[in-house]
Formats: structure tokens, sequence, C-alpha cells
């Protein structure tokens, strides 16, 4: 004969608790009631007592999504953050609950550790079919946090499986928990516990209980038989973990007892998602790299024939997490702000952030984790068709700051070319092969051919690919390219992102046809206009490679800027200087120094030869900048000589020029602002190059002249 026991709450607490103010001895938890068991054939009427048994202390907020659950002042259940609104846990918990106090980002219950966050709730919600028609049916529950919970290092939102997720047979699960530390101990333990049990079929799982006890809504799980493991009261509720998915919430297990090693009884997450999404703010959002219809063919999500990249040498890539179930990937495209394709977050109720990570598996000290409802879909997505305008932005909470493992990234110009022929990186976290159905732990790249779309256009329906698009197709020996869980994944040609990802051809992922983009160029003043791109700076100093984060780097970003109030006035060049304030104070090295600026009373330099240096474009042909700094040298002309070659007008005082005989030499894109230097006094910045069909025209260059605005410089920064 088998029967089950119902976890008790908790025999009692002792916890340095701001409330109820009442002495600790005195507080007796409650133990869950069960009925008679002559309702359920018996094995052996054994109490239980609760703590993870055999369990292990964790790496502390190692399971930052774990939740000490508080009910009514005395009895302690777990339970887990699934959304910033909401907590799930057993309903045996929380079934006669006036109030729960929910402590999130604990490792140490104890005590009011500076992580920690308190908040109390009477907001619950126990489904409506709980001990119907017995005692552990539906035994789920959600509790309404009073606030928004902000997320961060030690508080995150756990990933849920879907509907139809599998049954997780013979997977390992961890369970975590506060729960008492020996059979003889009534007070729960300090810190977090956790331990790791094998899942069981139902069948192995129905042969020690009663008959038809074991349903299709419940799982189970064993530990050790050398070393036994599990729950006891004082872990209902804790949630079963396989990766960083939620599969299961404990719910009971049999009278054996805690150290029998019989299997214990989970509420299987997927049995019960329909009814979590119907009672919270979560939305089921399946995500895919949108197909068309070539062939029927299904697809599977992960960067197909990829690489893991050299940790953190993707610092602007984000992994997104939809209404913490769908995976897409986005970029950081300013302090506040990233990118993303539209169909990750058109039906999101919020998006848990996850930046400078390798892997997502695990909290690494590099990552930011942040949470924001604050999106904006490009207004025409899916109009006229649903891969049109398939473009969003997210606002993160607070201001991003940057580091050696999170950097924003450059965003194509509007005027930038097709980029067809150039070979883009593409990276994402999807599943690393057609038969697996989780996504890779760590960051994933694959290098493919960016094509022009004429070519595309030969695989997909007349019309489909549009000046907003760019397409991409991997190695025909080695397929490669992405699939779902790639989603809004950036597409960069030397650190510019040039593309997001938007869809694919039915084919499938391994066919090798090609993938679309959005087109970052087409979209950059949408971009501009529903951002802050164009009012802050990140400034890269002690750099010679600025597409790696060398040793002697510092990236730091700034929106203080002070641009020369007659700027443009009375031509458009005129007056072209301004200074940007550092947010803090440069310490100088052997890698960053301050450059001497020329005097008011210096001459012209007319004859000097001046160095000028810049990570500009080579030609006016090639797309990107130079990776490495490069730099020129030139004669600075007399400006009478100069305004032989140029109009008068863009000759004055204010500008000087440089000229370099037999050879087309000087700025292109991406040098304006550069230093012409004279020996070690820089006296002029990168203006303009006079010539309308680019820079490989003119052997001129024009140049803000330094000591003509050193009074404005002084008068405008600590010089």
């Amino acid at each position: 004969m088998k029967v089950i026991i119902y976890l008790q709450a908790v025999l009692s607490i002792s916890l340095a608790l701001p409330s109820p103010k009442l002495p600790w001895n005195e507080i007796q938890g409650r133990n869950i009631s069960v009925e008679p068991v002559s309702n359920h054939p018996t094995v052996k009427n054994n109490g239980v007592n609760g703590r993870i048994i055999g369990g292990d202390e964790v790496e502390p907020h190692s399971r930052p999504y774990q939740a000490g659950l508080i009910i009514n002042g005395q009895n302690f259940c777990s339970g887990s953050l699934i959304s910033p609104n909401y907590v799930l846990t057993a309903a045996h918990c929380i079934f006669s609950a006036s109030y729960v106090e929910i402590i999130l980002g604990a490792h140490n219950v104890n005590i009011q550790e500076a992580s920690q966050l308190r908040v109390t709730s009477s907001n619950i919600i126990i489904h409506e079919g709980y001990m119907i028609p017995d005692r552990h049916s539906n035994d789920i529950s959600l509790i309404k946090t009073p606030e928004h919970i902000v997320t961060n290092n030690y508080i995150q939102i756990v990933r849920l499986p879907q509907a139809d997720a599998g049954a997780y047979e013979n997977f390992v699960g961890a369970l975590s928990g506060w729960g008492t530390t020996s059979l003889s101990s009534s007070t729960i333990s300090h810190v977090l516990l956790e331990t790791y049990l094998s899942i069981i079929p139902n069948t192995l799982c129905s042969y020690y209980s009663e008959p038809d006890a074991i349903t299709s809504s419940i799982m189970c799980s064993w530990g050790n038989s050398n070393n036994p493991s599990g729950p006891c009261n004082g872990d209902s509720g804790a949630p079963l973990v396989v990766g960083n998915v939620q599969v299961g919430l404990l719910s009971f297990l049999t009278s054996q007892g805690c150290e029998s090693n019989y299997p214990s009884g989970y509420t299987r997450i997927s049995y019960y998602r329909t009814w979590i999404n119907q009672n919270t703010d979560l939305r089921i959002v399946f995500l895919s790299s949108s197909t068309f219809a070539i062939r029927n063919n299904g697809i599977n999500g992960r960067i197909v024939g990829g690489d893991e990249v050299e940790p953190h040498s993707r610092p602007y890539q984000a992994a997104l997490i939809i209404n913490g179930e769908s995976l897409c990937s986005g970029s950081l495209i300013s302090p506040n702000y990233v990118l993303t394709a539209a169909q990750c977050t058109v039906s999101a109720s919020y998006v848990e952030i996850i930046l400078g990570a390798h892997n997502i598996n695990i909290q690494e000290p590099s990552q930011i984790r942040v949470t924001s409802n604050n999106i904006i879909i490009h207004e025409d997505y899916m109009k006229p068709d649903n891969h049109s305008n398939d473009i969003s932005v997210i606002k993160t909470p607070s201001h991003i700051v940057t580091n050696n493992y999170i950097q924003i990234v450059r965003l194509a110009q509007q005027d930038d070319g097709s980029y067809g022929g150039y070979v883009g990186a593409l990276s994402g976290w999807g599943t690393t092969s057609l038969s697996n159905s989780t996504i890779s732990e760590v960051l994933l790249e694959a290098y493919i051919l960016i094509i022009s779309n004429s070519l595309c256009s030969d695989y997909y329906e007349p019309g489909t690919i549009t000046s907003s698009i760019m397409c991409s197709w991997g190695n025909w020996n080695n397929p490669s390219g992405p699939c779902n869980g790639d989603s809004g994944a950036p597409l960069v040609v030397d650190n510019v992102q040039v593309g997001l990802l938007s869809f694919l051809t039915s084919k499938g992922c391994k066919s090798n046809y090609p993938n679309g983009y959005t087109r970052i160029s087409y979209y950059r003043t949408w971009i501009n206009q529903n951002t802050d791109l164009a009012s802050y700076v990140e400034i890269i100093l002690g750099a010679h490679n600025i597409n790696i984060q060398e040793p002697s780097q510092i990236r730091v970003t700034s929106n203080n800027i002070i641009i020369h109030e007659d700027y443009m006035k009375p031509d458009n060049h005129s007056n072209d200087i301004s200074v940007i304030k550092t947010p803090s104070h440069i310490v100088t090295n052997n890698y960053i120094q301050i450059v001497r600026l020329a005097q008011q009373d210096d001459g012209s330099y007319e004859g000097y030869v001046g160095a000028l240096s810049g990570w500009g474009r080579a030609s006016d042909s090639n797309l990107a900048m130079s990776p490495i700094l490069l730099e020129i040298y030139l004669l600075i002309l007399d400006n009478s000589d100069c305004s032989q070659f140029l109009e008068p007008s863009l000759i004055t005082p204010r500008t000087m020029c440089s000229y370099k005989a037999y050879q087309v030499s000087g700025p292109c894109t991406g040098d304006f602002g550069a230093p012409l230097l004279v020996g070690r006094t820089q006296v002029g910045l990168a203006s303009f190059t006079p010539a309308s069909d680019g820079c490989e025209f003119s052997y001129l260059s024009g140049y803000s002249r330094i000591s003509y605005y050193r009074p404005w410089i002084n008068h405008n920064t600590d010089l």
C-alpha cells in the first residue's frame, strides 16, 4: 500500500524578520493538515520534517529567481519570481493565508542582506480546481506583488516551459530551498541549499503511490540511493529547475519520509502554463525567424554551423527573454536603448535584458540583467505584410554604464551603401542542433556573405525583398546561418551593425537559402527619432584597434556636449568645433595623454608638415572604417594659396588647409574631428573636403584652426 504526504509549511521558523515583532521561540508553524490516512492506502504512517535533505549550500545568489515566503508571519515556503509582478508557489502553502511576506534576492534569510527586497501581499490566486478531485490536485497558486519588481544581479525572473514541453524524463533537475537541515531540527536553514535530483517517468513514480495519484499534471523525482537527498516540509513550493527553466514546483512526497529516497511529487509547470498565462501578465509568444513559403518545411532555432565566440568579443550583444519564456537577441545602441526585431516584442508585457553575457545559463560577474516594459514598435510593423518594418527598440529602466564587457554598437548611417559582397558576423544563443530543443548556453557566431537584393529576390515571392531588407547566405559546403531564438540578432560588418535578423525561407535553417534582415541604414532616421541616439557620444581613449577591447582602452559615454553657438553661421562649415565633457576625471597613463593646443597668437603654420590620424574609411568605395589607427603627413598651405583652389568663402581666418602633392590623401568619412598636429601641438581639426564627388577627388582638406578658437575653448572648458 502507498500513501502521499502533503508537505508541511514548516514546523517552526527562526528568522530575524522585520515583522511581526514576536519572540521567535513562540512562533509555532502550523502543520498543513492531511486527510485521514484511511483515504489513502498506507505504506507507513511516518511524519515528515522540512529541509533539503542531503543538500549543499548554493553559491550565493546563483538562484536569483528563488523567493522565500513567510505565511501569516509563521510558516515558511518557497516560490519563484516568474514576472515583475507575480510569484509562483504551491496552493497548499497559501490556501489559508491572510498575507504573505515575499523575500527576494536572499541567500541568508536570517539577516537583512543588502541584496534583499521584502514585500507583503494579500493578493493571492489559488487554482480553482485545488483539492479537486483529491488533496494533491492542482496544487498551484500565484501571489501578485504589491509593486513592480525591478530585476538586478540578485533578483531575476525564472523561465517557464511551454505548454507543449516534453516530460523531462531522465533529466537532472536542481531543487533549492531553506528547509530544516536535519530531522531533529525545528528551525529552517539560514542559507539557501540545493540538491540535484533525477526526474523519473510517471509510470515508475506510480509504483510508489496509490493508483491514479500520478497524473499528467504531476512529475516526480528521486535522489541518490547511496546518499538520500530531496525535499521536506519548509521546501513546499520550491522550484525544480532544469538548466534555467523551472519545470516543477514541490508539492508532496510519500509517507516513507524525507530520507527514504522514495519519489517526491511536483506540480508540472507545462501542464499549467495556460492557467499561469491567463492569471498573470505572461503571454505566450511563439518566436521564430519568420518563414515564407517555398515549401512547408519546419525550422529549428540556432546559429547553424556556428562557433563559440571568444568570450565578450561581441560586447554589444543583448539576450532578450520575452515574458519570461521566449528568447531573442538584440544590441545595445545607446546607454538607454536596445534594438531588436518587432516580432520579438509585439506581444511582450515585459522583456528581461541580459547584457555582458557569454553564458546566459549562469550569472556571470560581467552580466547586468534589467527588466523593461517600455517598448517602441515601428508604427507600420506588418504593413503591408508580416515581415515589413520588423524593428523595435526597448528603453532600459536605467542608464547602462559601459565597460570591458558591455559596449555600444555603431550603426550603419542612412547614406551607407548596400554592403553587397561584404562578409558579416551574425551572433546569437539559438539552439545548437536540429534535434536539440534547448538554446546554446554560450554565444555562437557565424560569418555569412551579404548578397544583393536582386539575387535574394530570386528565392522569394515578388515584392518580398524591398530596399528596407538585406539578405545573406552562408557556405554551401558547410551551411551556416540563423534560426529560431536568433530573431533580432545583429549582423555586423567590421563592428558596424548593418542588419538585424528578421526571417528566412521555409527551406529551413540548414538549407543555405538566403536569410532576411531589417536593413539598419533604411531605418536610421526612425531609430534616431525614437531614441536618444543623436544626444550622446561614446568616447574611446587609449585605443589602437577600436574593433577589440584592448587592455589600454577606456570607454565612457557622455551627453554633456557644447557646440559652438555660431555653428553653420553663415554657412555649413563655419565654426565647426565642439567640446564634450567626460562623465568622470580621466587619469592619464602611457596610453592616454593630453594634447597641447595651439595658442591664440600662434602663426599660420604655413609650410609646416602636419600629421593627421584617424580610423576613417581608407577610400570612397570602402564602407567600413579602419579598425586600426592610420596617419598621413600633409603640407599646411597659406590660406591665400588654398583659396586659389577652393571657393573664397570656404577659406577664412577660422580655417586652415592641407595639401598632399602627387597623391590623393587626407581625411574621409569617419575622420572628421581628427587632430592635425605639428610636432606635439594640435593646430587644427578635420572639418571638410571640398570635393562633392568624395574623399579621393581632391588633394586639399579643410580644418578648423585651433588658434582662432582658443578663447572659445578656454571659456567652455577647464583650460
